[in-house]
């Protein structure tokens, strides 16, 4: 089934409606960032690249709500369910209502919140002492394993974005638990004493 966009010389009203309903509904954010993406991606604004920008626009809805959508990026929720993204657009099309899509996509995105688990990068409570969080044992533990190792791979090991890994070593260096020797193309010295287990 082809989607048949709204008439051109209507989008500048709809997408006007569209921001406007955004800015005041109260509908909560993991809900009203679905509503957002499916309306605009039915409203079609643009001739290229509308899937694109309604994702992007559901991950800012989603990431003003809680940071922790920083690592949970709307654009592989497509990228690891196409098909059944598209057939919940579609079917959300032939219903004349977004439900089916809505639906698709917090069960998706709860799906990849247990997935991600603790490894979003967040931290839980206050930081005690030296107290280390799951993620910062393991940048730690890598880094004595692999003095050399960069942001990148450790963001690959963790399993959270380059930007949080080098938030948590800015952090670890703080507590004087890390230290880089030797410039950009140093290793990383590891104080194995402050590190309580």
């Amino acid at each position: 089934m082809t989607h048949v966009a709204p008439p051109y010389d209507r989008v500048p009203d709809l997408m006007y409606d569209l921001f406007e309903w955004l800015k005041e509904s109260d509908e909560h954010p993991l809900i009203k960032s679905s509503i957002f993406h499916y309306e605009f991606e039915f409203i079609h604004p643009f001739s290229d690249g509308n899937g694109r920008i309604g994702r992007l626009w559901q991950s800012v809805i989603l990431y003003n709500y809680k940071k922790v959508f920083s690592s949970i990026a709307t654009e592989s929720i497509v990228r690891d369910y196409q098909e059944s993204y598209y057939k919940a657009l579609e079917d959300s099309g032939e219903s004349g209502e977004s439900t089916p899509f809505i639906e698709f996509m917090l069960e998706v995105i709860l799906e990849l919140i247990q997935k991600v688990g603790n490894q979003v990068g967040n931290q839980v409570g206050n930081q005690v002492g030296n107290d280390l969080t799951d993620n910062q044992m393991q940048i730690v533990q890598n880094m004595k394993n692999n003095p050399k190792i960069s942001a990148k791979k450790l963001a690959d090991i963790v399993g959270i974005s380059v930007r949080k890994i080098e938030e948590n070593i800015s952090k670890l260096k703080e507590m004087k638990i890390i230290d880089r020797v030797g410039g950009t193309r140093g290793s990383w010295e590891v104080n194995l004493e402050l590190v309580k287990n």
